[in-house]
């Protein structure tokens, strides 16, 4: 047993498992030693890795991490075993150093998962916005110029005892930057002024960056928590208040917009519920959308994964592609004309 290249089947690598050496190893690629094992699922259904098996031999003092992949058997790590410290007594020395190195077999299956990235465009894509994002920058000091931070201490005393989730809004900076971010994805920091509806608005950080760069807006939400009415109203963003529901057409908005969006969407079911609109009700809900565009139009979600983790079945994507949408896992653009 040389070398992790070696191209065993998972048949073969069971019968490798069992096999005991009779004295310690001398080579590193040769500490297969016996079934003392621990398994893991892989991270992710895409990666390479389908276990990870932990062997150690009490006797020899020495133990092995191995990754059997789907052909082929991927020694990780060895390591003699040590005796065990005064956090583990009781516990032997294989147990202890399961516990110690297991964590590192997580890391290399992580890794390994990095390197499948580098061959899917999507890796590539987000590689350039994020050199996009350093190119155009948007600098947070002249929104928070803006801003008047008295008041802002006010609405943060308000809420300092709430136990609302909600309330983690208050952290101005962080929900800025993340808005920045989305501002940056979209481009909107260097488009001409456009007219932007934004559905389920929030405390109003991604509108109040665009009117910064002169775009007119409006926000849509529901008025549940108060700590959204007095953010949006310190950062002067406008809001109509509206609960989005199944088959029932948003209101009248005076205008047609050039941009519809809508990030960490809940109206369509949160994944606690026991309800989450299934095609019909996102083709209705699209259609109702469409009609308030502008010739040129544009839609974009930010989604969350509403769908027993997933952001949308099989069939709400085969939905949205028939409309035209790129998907790129929570995100969702219907360029203009679909």
């Amino acid at each position: 047993i040389s070398t992790a290249d070696q191209p065993w089947s998972r048949q073969n690598a069971q019968v490798l498992l069992r096999w005991v050496p009779s004295q310690a190893p001398t080579s590193r690629h040769q500490r297969f030693l016996s079934p003392s094992r621990r398994k893991i699922s892989s991270s992710s259904p895409s990666s390479p890795f389908c276990e990870v098996i932990f062997l150690a031999n009490e006797a020899s003092g020495w133990g092995v991490i191995v990754l059997i992949s789907k052909i082929r058997v991927h020694l990780t790590a060895g390591c003699q075993l040590r005796p065990a410290k005064r956090k583990h007594a009781g516990k032997s020395r294989a147990s202890v150093w399961q516990e110690s190195l297991f964590p590192y077999a997580q890391q290399n299956l992580k890794f390994s998962h990095k390197l499948k990235k580098l061959r899917e465009p999507l890796t590539y894509r987000r590689m350039w916005r994020r050199i996009e994002r350093l190119l155009h920058p948007v600098p947070m000091g002249p929104l928070l110029e803006k801003i008047d931070l008295n008041r802002l201490r006010e609405i943060q005393a308000r809420y300092a005892s709430s136990s609302e989730h909600y309330a983690k809004y208050l952290d101005l900076e962080r929900y800025l930057k993340l808005n920045i971010e989305r501002v940056q994805q979209l481009k909107l920091h260097r488009s001409s002024p456009q007219e932007i509806l934004d559905l389920g608005c929030g405390g109003g950080f991604f509108l109040f960056i665009l009117q910064h760069y002169g775009h007119r807006c409006l926000g849509l939400d529901i008025d549940e928590f108060p700590l959204f009415t007095d953010l949006t109203q310190l950062l002067g963003v406008p809001r109509k208040v509206w609960t989005i529901k199944a088959f029932e057409p948003l209101p009248d908005l005076g205008r047609k917009f050039d941009w519809i969006t809508a990030f960490s969407t809940a109206f369509h079911g949160k994944g606690e519920q026991s309800w989450q609109w299934s095609v019909e009700e996102w083709k209705f809900f699209l259609d109702d959308l469409d009609r308030r565009l502008k010739p040129g139009g544009r839609i974009f979600f930010g989604l969350n994964p509403s769908y027993a983790g997933e952001y949308y079945t099989p069939e709400i994507a085969t939905l949205f592609q028939s409309r035209g949408a790129e998907i790129e896992r929570a995100f969702v653009f219907f360029p203009p004309g679909n």
